[in-house]
């Protein structure tokens, strides 16, 4: 796996590799504050004076070559080109280790307090789920106390297909894209048919209570918080026992998919740090009444940061492909850009 390009930040890298048929991944490897406790305050990367891979090491990895998921605010929407072997798979790791020996990383990630690896780049992990469950038993072979996170917008199949393998749910932490209470908003922020194949909510609630059985970890239920969009939280525990998940509130990415659809989020970087007060007296609403039900929440990262160091699916390939196509302009045309 070749390296293409790698993105030094403060706590670590990203990386874009290239297969051996010319397909192109992006992966990170980070240092991330050892918070466990859900709601804590969301690190910065400027925060790290001294990052160490033995405090809680992170690497974020792809299932497929693009994504065929049409996510109406995602950098890899509709870019798919094939899913990814469970070699492959488990290879974005080998790689990162390898290529951080010599930027001076540790060249074992079983030495880190905490090691996590990410399914949550480019790809549907549950449209390629017999490859995924099998590079996450590699990766349990390999590293016995890793903690493995699993990002979806939820296809029934492939969630089915985890659960007859109730030896590997302990080691995984489980994430659904939910984004919305209401099915109808969900199935149009996922663009096109697929959307019509995604679990509704009633169906995750099930998945989540046959998930809760082979293990204590709570299941996430990520949450974009859109202006606009309905959030009855209220609703959600007609499907779900408050002791089962957690809301992770997340910032929508700025990219050019999601400004294409005119998309604005209730987050902001405020509202990420200090949580009070908040940006909208809807948000603080918003807040109060999750507060009030009693459901576990957490903020994602600070929202610039995220965008700045290309760490969320799709910002990295999508950056390198504008880089490319600036550089293929004429020089004449570069040069008016950069005067205007």
């Amino acid at each position: 796996m070749k390296v293409k390009k790698r993105l030094d930040i403060p706590c670590g890298q990203t990386y874009l590799f290239e297969l051996e048929d010319g397909n192109l991944l992006e992966a990170g490897d980070v240092f991330m504050a050892r918070e466990r406790a859900y709601g804590t305050r969301p690190y910065r990367f400027a925060d790290f004076d001294a990052p160490s891979d033995h405090n809680k090491r992170v690497m974020t990895i792809c299932t497929m070559a693009g994504c065929p998921v049409g996510c109406r605010f995602c950098a890899s929407s509709r870019t798919f080109k094939r899913k990814l072997t469970s070699t492959e798979i488990v290879g974005q790791v080998l790689a990162m280790v390898d290529n951080g020996v010599a930027l001076g990383r540790d060249a074992d990630p079983a030495n880190a307090h905490e090691f996590r690896v990410l399914y949550t780049r480019m790809g549907e992990p549950m449209l390629n789920a017999d490859n995924v469950v099998a590079s996450v038993k590699e990766l349990i072979r390999r590293w016995p106390h890793i903690i493995v996170g699993m990002s979806t917008s939820g296809f029934q199949k492939g969630v089915d297909t985890f659960l007859q393998s109730p030896d590997v749910i302990p080691y995984v932490d489980m994430q659904f894209s939910l984004h919305s209470t209401s099915d109808s908003e969900r199935r149009w922020l996922f663009d096109g048919e697929i959307g019509t194949k995604m679990m509704s909510i009633p169906q995750i609630g099930e998945s989540v209570r046959a998930w809760a059985k082979h293990t204590e970890r709570k299941t996430s239920l990520n949450v974009i918080l859109f202006d606009g969009f309905t959030y009855d939280f209220a609703s959600l525990l007609e499907h779900f026992d408050p002791k089962d998940i957690w809301l992770r509130l997340s910032p929508w990415n700025v990219v050019q998919k999601s400004e294409e659809h005119g998309f604005e989020g209730m987050l902001r970087s405020d509202d990420v740090l200090h949580k009070r007060p908040m940006s909208s007296e809807k948000l603080r609403g918003i807040i109060d009444d999750i507060e009030k039900l009693g459901i576990v929440y957490s903020y994602a990262p600070a929202i610039d940061e995220e965008i700045k160091y290309q760490v969320a699916c799709g910002q990295a390939l999508e950056a390198f492909r504008l880089e490319v196509q600036e550089s293929e302009k004429p020089k004449s045309e570069r040069l008016r850009v950069i005067a205007a």
